[in-house]
């Protein structure tokens, strides 16, 4: 089964905070991506490489509340490094190694958004029940564009360094995933990639992740 880094998640509280500290540190302010039907959120994008790229997400004032992940953002006080994504073009297959593994997997569900210019963008989402961001999420595009094609070019070579509490990571399908330095030990994850302003990096212990 192919695995590749599809995309890497920062949250914060405030979308247009978290766009412009992060054109202070690379150069390269993010474009809006547009909101997440039934989370409460919104985000903007930037692209780390032709299929991969940056994810900031955080409330969406319209639609945030209480009983979404949007109301859950609008609690942060900093933006934090908060998940990672591994693309797939085989959930239920996947889903099947990783239940072997003894790991539950979510249903998968289709997700959608809406971006500024009137397009709405659908594709296939899985998780892993009851884990942190320091374990992926997968994701499935089908057949709509890729949204490292149309997002500002702020970097490349993204390198993930992720430790998981496992006993061997030679047996996770996607160990030798490229990009990403696996280990065992406390959940973490460091995101590192070279931009015109320097190399960017990013520590999260135990990073919060959409499936806790």
């Amino acid at each position: 089964m192919t695995f590749e880094i599809d995309h890497v998640v920062f949250a914060a509280s405030d979308l247009e905070g978290a766009c412009e500290e992060f054109e202070t540190r690379t150069g390269v302010r993010p474009h809006p991506g547009g909101p997440h039907v039934g989370m409460g959120t919104r985000n903007a994008l930037a692209s780390l490489g032709t299929g991969t790229y940056l994810e900031l997400i955080a409330p969406d004032p319209d639609t945030a509340g209480p009983e979404n992940l949007g109301g859950a953002l609008a609690r942060l006080d900093a933006t934090i490094l908060f998940a990672w994504a591994l693309r797939s073009k085989d959930l239920p297959g996947l889903a099947a190694d990783l239940g072997r593994l003894g790991l539950e997997t979510t249903r998968i569900r289709a997700v959608s958004r809406e971006t500024p210019d009137g397009e709405r963008l659908s594709w296939d989402l899985m998780g892993l029940s009851g884990v942190g961001g320091a374990w992926p999420f997968f994701i499935d595009w089908r057949d709509a564009p890729h949204p490292s094609l149309g997002a500002p070019a702020a970097g490349e070579r993204l390198r993930l360094e992720v430790s998981l509490p496992v006993d061997d990571v030679a047996r996770i399908p996607f160990a030798n995933v490229s990009g990403l330095a696996l280990t065992a030990g406390p959940p973490s994850m460091t995101a590192v990639f070279d931009t015109k302003a320097g190399e960017f990096r990013q520590f999260a212990e135990d990073p919060t992740g959409f499936f806790r």
